[in-house]
C-alpha cells in the first residue's frame, strides 16, 4: 500500500470511525475530535496523537505532537511536545516539553521543560525546568531550576534554584540557592544560599548565611541564627533566642591595648564580636583587630567560666592596604567573669595566638593576656 493509500485510509476511519466506543486497543488522532475516537472517554492501550489527542483512559503508551489528554487514569507512559494532562490518578511516567499535570495521586515520575503538577499525593521524581508542585504530600524526590512546592508534608528531597517549600512537615532534606520554607517540623537537613526556616521544631541542621527555627533540637550554622527556643548549637556571629544572653564589653589584652566588643549567649554557648586597636605585640600603633569567638560558659554561682576558640583578623599599619604587615591569628581561650549585679561584671583570662601571615603561612606562638568590664542588656 502507498503512502498515499495509506493516509487516504486514515482519513477515512478517522471520519467515518464509530461515535462511540467504550475501550479499544489503539486510537490516533489529528486533533481531537478529529480523531478515530468521537468520545472522550474511550480506554485504550496505545493513544497516537499528530498535534491533540483526548481520551478517557490509557493503559499503556500515550504519544503526542502537541498535548494529550486523558480524563480519568493513566497507567504506563505519556510522551507530549508539550503538555501531558492526567485528570485522575497516574502510574508512571510523564514526559512533556513544556508541562506536565495530574489532578488527583501520582505513583512514578514527572519530567517537563516548565512545570510539574500534582493535585494530592505523589511517590516518586519530578524534576523540571521552573517548578514542582504537588498539592498534599509528597513520598521521594523535587529538583526544579526555580522552585519546589509541597503542601503538607514530604518525606524525601527538594533541590531547587530559589526556594524549597513545605506546609507542614519535612523528614529529609532541602537544597536551594535561596530560601527553604517548612511550616511545621523538620526532621533532616536545610542548607540554603540565603535563609532557612521552620515554623516548628527543628530536629537536624540548618545551614545558611540566615537560620530561623520556633524551637531548635540540633545545630544551627550560619551568619544569624534565630530561635524561640534554642535547645541545640548554634554557630554564628549573631545568635537569637528568647533565653538569650547579650553582653557589651570593653577590655585590654596582650594582642590589642584597647578593645570593645558584644558577645551573644544562646542556651549557654557564646558567640564575641570584637574589634581592636594598636598592636601591642608587634609595637604597632596605626593596627585594626578584628576577631570572632565562640564558646561555652559554665556557671558557677556568681562566677562564670568561658572556654572559646576563635579568628582574628591584625590589619597592620596603612589600614584596609595590602601594603602593611598584616596578619591572622587563630586563639584558644579562657577565662572567668564576675557578676557583681544582674547588669554589670568584669572578666579575667588567658590563652594562646597562633600568629600567621597574609598567606596563612605559620610564624610564631604567643601567649594571650585580657581584662576588662561587661554591660548585660
Amino acid at each position: 500500500m502507498s503512502q498515499r493509500h495509506f493516509l487516504a485510509l486514515l482519513m477515512i476511519l478517522i471520519i467515518a470511525g464509530p461515535a462511540v466506543a467504550e475501550r479499544r486497543p489503539v486510537n490516533v488522532a489529528v486533533w481531537y475530535p478529529f480523531s478515530l475516537n468521537r468520545s472522550g472517554d474511550v480506554e485504550v492501550n496505545l493513544n497516537l496523537s499528530l498535534l491533540r489527542g483526548e481520551v478517557g483512559r490509557v493503559d499503556g503508551l500515550d504519544l503526542a505532537g502537541l498535548g494529550s489528554v486523558v480524563r480519568d487514569e493513566m497507567n504506563g507512559i505519556q510522551l507530549t511536545g508539550l503538555a501531558g494532562v492526567v485528570g485522575g490518578d497516574m502510574q508512571g511516567l510523564q514526559i512533556a516539553g513544556l508541562a506536565s499535570v495530574v489532578g488527583e495521586n501520582a505513583w512514578g515520575i514527572q519530567s517537563s521543560g516548565l512545570a510539574n503538577v500534582v493535585g494530592l499525593d505523589f511517590s516518586g521524581l519530578q524534576t523540571a525546568g521552573l517548578a514542582n508542585v504537588v498539592g498534599e504530600g509528597l513520598k521521594g524526590f523535587q529538583s526544579a531550576g526555580f522552585a519546589n512546592v509541597t503542601g503538607t508534608w514530604l518525606t524525601g528531597i527538594q533541590i531547587s534554584g530559589f526556594a524549597n517549600v513545605v506546609g507542614t512537615e519535612l523528614s529529609g532534606f532541602q537544597a536551594t540557592g535561596f530560601a527553604n520554607i517548612v511550616g511545621s517540623d523538620l526532621f533532616g537537613l536545610q542548607v540554603g544560599g540565603f535563609a532557612n526556616v521552620v515554623g516548628g521544631e527543628l530536629t537536624g541542621a540548618q545551614v545558611g548565611p540566615i537560620n530561623v527555627a520556633g524551637e531548635a533540637r540540633g545545630l544551627q550554622i550560619g551568619i544569624v541564627n534565630i530561635a524561640g527556643e534554642q535547645h541545640g548549637v548554634p554557630i554564628g556571629l549573631i545568635n537569637r533566642a528568647d533565653d538569650e544572653n547579650i553582653d557589651y564589653l570593653m577590655y585590654g589584652s596582650s594582642l590589642g591595648a584597647i578593645n570593645v566588643g558584644v558577645q551573644f549567649e544562646v542556651n549557654r554557648w557564646t558567640s564575641m564580636l570584637s574589634l581592636g586597636a594598636v598592636n601591642l605585640s608587634e609595637s604597632i600603633d596605626e593596627s585594626l583587630i578584628a576577631a570572632w569567638h565562640f564558646g561555652r560558659r559554665m556557671p558557677l554561682g556568681n562566677y562564670d567560666l568561658t572556654f572559646d576558640l576563635g579568628i582574628v583578623n591584625i590589619d597592620n599599619d596603612k589600614l584596609f592596604s595590602d601594603e602593611g604587615e598584616d596578619g591572622r591569628g587563630l586563639q584558644a581561650r579562657a577565662f572567668a567573669a564576675w557578676r557583681g549585679s544582674e547588669s554589670f561584671g568584669a572578666f579575667i583570662g588567658g590563652g594562646i595566638t597562633r600568629f600567621y601571615d597574609h598567606d596563612w603561612d605559620l610564624e610564631e606562638t604567643e601567649p594571650l593576656f585580657f581584662a576588662g568590664v561587661s554591660y548585660r542588656r
